[in-house]
């Protein structure tokens, strides 16, 4: 099991053409689907809306530090948490493309190779790690497939995928690599320093994979592997050091004493410099044993934590702890990865099956590796497969809280369950007959692929769908593909058992936006799922609501005018200022909200009925949206 951190340009070569050709053949496929839609304005999710909304403005003059959404409810416009990393990658695309072939075709081509890139660069990383576990022939080839086929990471590479859970993912990979091979080259371990500050900046989200570097890198000073001390020390001065340029650079000087707990803030820069500071200390102990060693740094850890705690309390219950209940409830209870894994698995049977089936193959690879040379011997005691099942334990105990960190098990579990799939198609040699082979060799490919057990899962669902309600037969895509309009800030369908994933995105399409374009400027209270494709489509319109935490009063302005009386959303409408309301005939937001308020005015519009202050505009008659100027 080889853990090599030499450059060999020869080999280099080889990964390279081997990643080459899995991602060629996977942004291919990907553009057949997303081109079409990308020319016409539409993005696979909310985050990407925003994102490029964010980038234009960037462009267009905005500030570096003025992260601010004016047109996001006017009132009390959104200060965003984002970080500009995203964008400088975007600029650094579309700027030099843009007088060559002008702004929007520049646009476009940064829309679909932004994302392709990262894609790139994730396919050569596992593959790399994987290389590192083991020199199997096949290991190239499983390796690449695995990450291409692996849907919840594959989808965020889509064309037009330009939030930050890609990068995330990049910088995950690049953290790991650069720890395992810091083996023999110390100096390595900066790289990781870097990466988790960069993901600490990027957002809370990359919290596995930074508390996995922490762990794994305190494990070699326990086991007083080389160079460990001088480890500890070049990470906690690295970690500590980016966090806080970040923090200085990012941040205006206004917020510096604002302890937000959904982005890099005093908070983490608190929780990192305790981090450093115990991570010095214990580079200079003189203790021998593990257990020795082990006591101190568990020790020296939980008191960062407690005493992170302890000054900022607020934050022990996560950043939707003060949201309020009502957007809790009808909102974020409804935002499919924002859930547990347990809920999300009960809701969604095939998307939670594309997230598990990796890492169940990897936790699968790791018990035959145990059983066969012993669990200390095999996985405790070798640094990079402990380090890397570290950073898998670590996301998947973090996905029963939310789910969306199975994203992050999933790229560092493909090494592993590549590493499965080689070592059955090296076992495969063992048959000398040739067509016996092939066969055999084709039933590995297919049985431990990704896709077959969520394949399996979805003809049960699809049975079961069919048995109780024959009407149902037909499977969206909200069960086959994790692809389609599942971001971490859309409505989960499937919770509120509404039947069509697609009939829910009608509402969500450039043709029917696009319409909106045509009226007058204003300021339009808008349902939580359509802001932000609203913003990013057409110039001329500010809007109430985007599924974002930090705008919870225009969001809760929007619920209690949608859900409320006609009377009382009346007087909340004209005492916001707002010119239209706009909303959609039916998709899942609106089923959510007319359940909730069977009384409310989105049902009684919905069901046709008329109000002196709300003027229809017609905007097509086959457009699902619904448009009324309001009137005092």
């Amino acid at each position: 099991m080889p853990a090599t951190s030499s450059f060999d340009i020869k080999d280099f070569g080889r990964t390279f053409g081997l990643a080459l050709f899995v991602w060629t053949i996977m942004v291919l496929a990907q553009l057949f689907k997303w081109l079409p839609k990308l020319m016409a304005g539409e993005l696979p999710g909310n985050d990407d809306y925003m994102r490029i909304v964010q980038i234009r403005d960037w462009i267009d003059g905005q500030a570096w530090l003025n992260l601010t959404q004016s047109r996001l409810f006017p009132p009390d416009p959104l200060n965003a948490h984002w970080a500009r990393l995203t964008d400088i990658l975007f600029v650094a695309i579309s700027a030099p493309l843009t007088p060559l072939i002008g702004a929007e075709r520049a646009e476009l081509a940064a829309l679909i190779l932004l994302p392709s890139l990262l894609c790139l660069i994730m396919i050569v990383l596992v593959i790399k790690i994987a290389q590192t576990l083991t020199d199997n022939s096949w290991i190239g080839l499983t390796s690449g497939m695995m990450s291409a086929l692996c849907v919840p990471i594959s989808v965020q590479f889509s064309p037009g995928r330009i939030d930050h859970h890609g990068l995330q993912i990049v910088l995950a990979l690049i953290a790991a690599l650069a720890l395992i091979t810091s083996t023999q080259r110390p100096r390595r371990i900066i790289i990781t320093a870097v990466c988790c500050a960069l993901g600490l900046w990027i957002g809370i989200e990359s919290a596995p994979f930074i508390a996995s570097a922490c762990v794994a890198i305190g494990l070699t000073w326990v086991f007083n592997e080389p160079e460990s001390q001088q480890r500890l020390r070049l990470f906690a001065l690295s970690f500590f050091g980016g966090a806080l340029v970040l923090f200085l650079t990012t941040r205006p000087a206004a917020l510096w004493n604002q302890a937000y707990c959904d982005a890099i803030s005093p908070v983490f820069i608190v929780l990192c410099a305790l981090i450093g500071i115990a991570f010095l200390i214990c580079s200079f102990a003189p203790l021998k044993t593990p257990i020795k060693r082990f006591g101190l740094i568990a020790a020296l850890g939980s008191c960062a934590l407690l005493i992170t705690v302890l000054i900022y309390p607020q934050c022990l219950a996560g950043p939707y702890a003060e949201l309020d209940p009502r957007l809790a409830d009808v909102w974020l209870a409804n935002v499919a990865e924002a859930q547990g894994f347990v809920s999300y698995m009960r809701n969604e049977p095939v998307n939670g099956a594309s997230y598990l089936i990796i890492p169940a193959l990897a936790l699968i690879m790791l018990a035959l590796v145990a059983r066969k040379e012993g669990l200390w011997r095999a996985i405790i005691m070798v640094p990079h497969i402990r380090s890397l099942t570290i950073f898998i334990l670590i996301s998947l105990l973090i996905s029963f809280v939310q789910v969306r960190s199975l994203m992050i098990a999933a790229a560092f579990a493909c090494p592993l369950a590549a590493w499965l799939m080689a070592s059955a198609l090296d076992w495969s040699e063992r048959v000398k007959n040739d067509v016996k082979r092939a066969f055999l060799r084709s039933a590995i490919l297919i049985g431990l692929s990704p896709l077959m057990i969520p394949a399996i899962v979805s003809v049960i669902v699809d049975q079961r769908m069919t048995e109780n309600d024959p009407a149902k037969s037909v499977m969206t895509d909200n069960n086959i593909n994790v692809t389609d309009n599942i971001s971490d800030t859309s409505f989960n369908t499937a919770s509120q058992q509404i039947p069509s994933q697609q009939d829910s995105v009608t509402c969500i399409n450039s043709a029917a936006i696009r319409a909106l374009g045509n009226l007058p400027a204003g300021f339009a209270i808008s349902p939580i799922d359509m802001g932000a494709p609203i913003l990013a489509m057409v110039d001329n319109l500010s809007v109430s609501s985007a599924p974002y935490h930090r705008n919870e009063a225009g969001n809760l302005a929007a619920l209690d005018i949608f859900m409320g009386s006609a009377q009382s959303a009346k007087a909340r409408a004209i005492d916001l200022g707002a010119d239209y309301l706009i909303a959609c005939k039916d998709n899942a937001e609106t089923l959510i909200m007319t359940n909730y308020a069977p009384d409310g005015l989105l049902t009684q519009l919905t069901q046709g009925e008329a109000f002196d202050w709300l003027t229809p505009i017609d905007i097509g008659a086959d457009n699902p949206i619904l448009v009324y100027k309001i009137t005092p």
